[in-house]
């Protein structure tokens, strides 16, 4: 068997890196529009547009869950043409659960990974022990994690999911520098990789002007009207003068 992830249609890398580049964008301007002192909820706005835009994507391309924990939204992505179903994650904190201890790594991954036990567990070797949950796990841990991935089984009832990966991103000078696809073990080591970002046509980040930016334009302008209106009316007051000098002329 191959990288299951190269089934993934190839357009949904495109689709994806320009609905991440379109939330870049969209934060910018909302910032610029409606500057304030502290950005406490900049993080939380950035995904609110990104999962708004990938809402956009066609369904034909996947279908999508939003799942709620407390206030907060995560959206679960199902890529029709694989049946692979996955999470979004900033490169950082990928980087940053990978370090740390297993109880660190988030409930509602722990739990969509139970997918990937039976599918993956012929690929390797046996004695790695893959997914198998801790003894120290809370009583009732793993019916929770099981009762997630079923809400997510019933939400995408047309498709066979056949495992869960995380698509990983990067932002860099405010440009999307890093996306790959991955199906990870337990600990979150790749057991696939995919490089989404070498099958994409990088746009460049629109130009958005700060709103220090946007009142400096307007005060050029209105300086530069203002020129304007009384170099004419200078031109105007000097033809009268000499159109009355005439009149006064004898012939």
């Amino acid at each position: 068997m191959g990288n299951p992830l190269d089934t993934v249609s190839r357009s949904l890398s495109q689709y994806l890196l320009d609905a991440i580049q379109s939330a870049i964008e969209d934060l910018k301007v909302e910032e610029s529009q409606f500057p304030t002192n502290t950005q406490n909820g900049r993080s939380g706005r950035f995904w609110d547009f990104l999962n708004t835009n990938i809402g956009k994507i066609p369904s034909s391309e996947l279908s999508n869950y939003k799942l709620k924990f407390g206030s907060w939204g995560l959206l679960y992505i199902l890529e029709q043409k694989s049946g692979i179903v996955f999470t979004l994650m900033r490169k950082q904190r990928f980087e940053s659960l990978s370090t740390s201890k297993n109880d660190d790594i988030p409930r509602y991954i722990q739990a969509s990974l139970l997918k990937n036990a039976n599918q993956v567990s012929s690929l390797v070797q046996p004695e790695l022990d893959l997914f198998i949950f801790s003894e120290t796990k809370k009583e009732g841990e793993n019916e929770l994690f099981s009762q997630i991935f079923s809400d997510l089984t019933f939400h995408f009832p047309e498709q066979s999911i056949t495992q869960y990966g995380i698509i990983i991103f990067g932002i860099n000078d405010e440009r999307v520098s890093y996306l790959k696809a991955i199906i990870p073990d337990m600990n979150l080591e790749p057991l696939f990789m995919k490089d989404m970002l070498a099958e994409t046509k990088v746009q460049m980040p629109a130009i958005v002007p700060t709103f220090e930016e946007v009142k400096t334009v307007g005060l050029k302008l209105k300086d530069k009207a203002k020129k304007h209106k009384k170099a004419k009316e200078q031109s105007v007051g000097v033809r009268f003068i000499g159109e009355k000098a005439d009149k006064q002329t004898p012939l």
